[in-house]
Formats: structure tokens, C-alpha cells, sequence
């Protein structure tokens, strides 16, 4: 019985000698320039190639030796779909209805790749669905960008954080980012790394949705902030706002507010710190379309300041 499958597995294997993209030397088969055509499975160390329309199995492990990873990258997580691969390697079955190759090289090409380096500040934190958002500036506006799978094997890395316990808003990150240079299309955060020495900033974001005025998916409510933390309030709604706050929480701010009116301007931010002194507790800003007390109030923002 082992030697019919032994030759059975010889007779697969030089039926796909055949196929565009392989070669065959001193016992080896050698895959060149074959497509990745399923993530790399790190559990069970195995992914899928394309070579010559036909699908084979590749399995690795710790002596598989690979090149071509850019540094930032990790040898098998951070590969996407269609990247470009040579294997040298030998059958060693047939498993899930495909010839399974194990690699003893992997040569990784990276050319349709680049990697991106931008920072910004976390927005907030979903630990339960392992997803975080954050706040990226591009001109003079900041938009949000949601990342899943944070700290999933096949999501993107934490650097310099232990948990997604450790990451909390207003945190400065780097992210590092995988785009196809062949549509510039963004492929993958590949991680999330901690930047020290910088202050807290927290953005609230502002729009209008079927008439109504809301805060930006990715903006926590109530936002907390901590003394010396920054706020930045921008306003994207196409509609001049106007606030001020409370005889009791005017002081909460700098520059302070007083009684009257903070104009926030129809496509614009303001930008405020908290002060050291500032005492702890909930409070509210009303935003009106008019600096007028019998104006209508369109949305309240709930800030907290914590200990």
C-alpha cells in the first residue's frame, strides 16, 4: 500500500513538471515566480500557490529558509494575495485535493509592493472585536481609519505594547502599512507601533447624516481626557457651529472660554488643552447654528476629564 502511494505521489509530481513556472533539479522542484493564492496560514504553517493555473499546497517550517521580506515585515503574516514567490522545495503528498510541496527555500518578491510609515493618534479601542481607530491627519483635516484583527495572528503587530489593554485614546502610533503600487491601493496595516514623548491628542470629528448633526464613527462618547491631554474639535458638517460652556466649566479649557460665543467654522477645527488644574468630572458642550441663547441646540459633546 506505501509504495502504491509512494508512486503515486511520484507520478503527481512529474505530471506538474509540465506546468509553466517549475524546474526540476538534484531532486528539488523548484516554483518560480508562482502567485500567492491564499494567506499564509501560520497555525498550520501552509499556503496556497498558483503555478500555471494549477493550485499546490506548500507547507514550511523552522529550517525553511526565506529572503525578501522587507525589514518591518514578518516572514509569513504579512503576505497578501498575489505576491509573487519562488519556492525550491520537494513532494511530500497530496493533502485537501492539491500536491503538497514542503519548502526548504522561499524567496519572497516584494517589488509590487511598498511599505508606508504614517502617524496619527488613537481615536478608540474595541478590545472584544480586536479593532482600533485612528485618527490620521491629510492636510488639515483628520480622518479615521478602522484596523481589525489588532493582535490577531494574521492582523496587524503590536510594538511597544504588551495588550490592546496598554492601547488607549489619544496615544500616538506609527502605523506601518503594506500598499500595491500597481493601483495605490492600501493592501494592510501590518502593525501598530507606540511613539513616546508626545502628548495625548484627541480629535472629535463632526458631520451631518440625513440632516442630522452626529460625531464621526470612531470618535468615542463621552471622550475622556486626562490634565495636560489636547482636544481638537473639527467641524465637517458645511455649517458654522457655535459653543461655549458653563460659567463652572469655562476654566476646564485653554485658552479659557468665557461668556461668549467659540466660533467653529463650517470646514475647521479649534484646539484646546486641558490644564493642569482642571478639577475631574463630566460636563457638556452645546453646539448651536447661531450664537444665540434661544437657539436650538443641534448636538451635545460629552467630555470627561478623569484623574
Amino acid at each position: 500500500m506505501k509504495i502504491k502511494a509512494n508512486l503515486y505521489i511520484l507520478l503527481l509530481g512529474l505530471a506538474v513538471l509540465t506546468l509553466p513556472g517549475l524546474a526540476k533539479a538534484s531532486g528539488d522542484i523548484t516554483l518560480k515566480s508562482v502567485t500567492l493564492s491564499s494567506l499564509v496560514d501560520i497555525t498550520q504553517k501552509t499556503f496556497t500557490v498558483t503555478a500555471g493555473g494549477a493550485d499546490l499546497l506548500v507547507s514550511y517550517t523552522a529550517a525553511t529558509k526565506v529572503t525578501g521580506n522587507p525589514t518591518g515585515l514578518t516572514s509569513y503574516s504579512d503576505w497578501q494575495l498575489t505576491d509573487q514567490l519562488n519556492i525550491t522545495g520537494s513532494i511530500t503528498g497530496y493533502q485537501d485535493g492539491k500536491l503538497k510541496l514542503t519548502a526548504q527555500t522561499i524567496a519572497y518578491n516584494f517589488s509590487n509592493r511598498q511599505l508606508k510609515t504614517i502617524t496619527g493618534y488613537v481615536s478608540n479601542v474595541d478590545g472584544v472585536n480586536n479593532i482600533v481607530w485612528v485618527s490620521i491627519k491629510t492636510g488639515n483635516q483628520y480622518n479615521t481609519l478602522e484596523i481589525d484583527k489588532v493582535g490577531v495572528s494574521d492582523g496587524a503587530r503590536l510594538i511597544g505594547f504588551n495588550n490592546l489593554n496598554q492601547v488607549t485614546p489619544g496615544q500616538a502610533v506609527s502605523l506601518t502599512q503594506i500598499w500595491n503600487k500597481t493601483n495605490k491601493n492600501l493592501m494592510k496595516t501590518a502593525a501598530i507601533s507606540k511613539l513616546g514623548n508626545k502628548a495625548n491628542v484627541h480629535i472629535i470629528s463632526l458631520r451631518r447624516e440625513s440632516g442630522n448633526f452626529i460625531v464621526e464613527s470612531g470618535y468615542p462618547q463621552p471622550l475622556q481626557l486626562k490634565r495636560g491631554d489636547i482636544l481638537i474639535i473639527q467641524n465637517r458638517t458645511g455649517v458654522t457651529l457655535y459653543f461655549k460652556a458653563d460659567a463652572a466649566d469655562q476654566g476646564k479649557f485653554s485658552p479659557r472660554l468665557t461668556d461668549k460665543y467659540s466660533t467653529l467654522k463650517s470646514v475647521g477645527q479649534l484646539q484646546y488643552s486641558i490644564p493642569a488644574g482642571s478639577i475631574s468630572g463630566s460636563f457638556v458642550l452645546p453646539l448651536k447654528t447661531e450664537a444665540v441663547a434661544t437657539a436650538n441646540t443641534v448636538l451635545n459633546l460629552q467630555l470627561q476629564i478623569t484623574d
